[in-house]
Parts: C-alpha cells; structure tokens; sequence
C-alpha cells in the first residue's frame, strides 16, 4: 500500500500539484476552524523514498 501512496503522491508532484495536508482545529466553545498545512520536509521525502 506504502508504494502505491508513494507513486501517487510523484504523480501528482509531477503534473503540478501540491500535497497539503487539511487540520481541523476545536476550540474549547466548540468552534471549528480548518486549515490547510505542508507536510514537513522530512515526511515527503520519507515516502518518495520507498522502494516502489
């Protein structure tokens, strides 16, 4: 499964797209807000790096 996340995740880097990832943060009053973030350095490289 790792591999295949891994070869869409370089299909889509290669025609252009970008990986966010989307965090939903609760307040106390039970407010929800939605934000989306890069993934660390690290963690694309991590899983680019997997043998396909």
């Amino acid at each position: 499964m790792r591999s295949t996340r891994a070869a869409r995740v370089r299909e889509g880097l290669n025609s252009g797209l970008e990986v966010m990832t989307l965090r939903t943060i609760e307040f106390p009053d039970g407010r929800r807000i939605q934000i989306l973030t890069k993934p660390r350095p690290g963690a694309m490289s991590e899983l680019l790096d997997t043998p396909e």
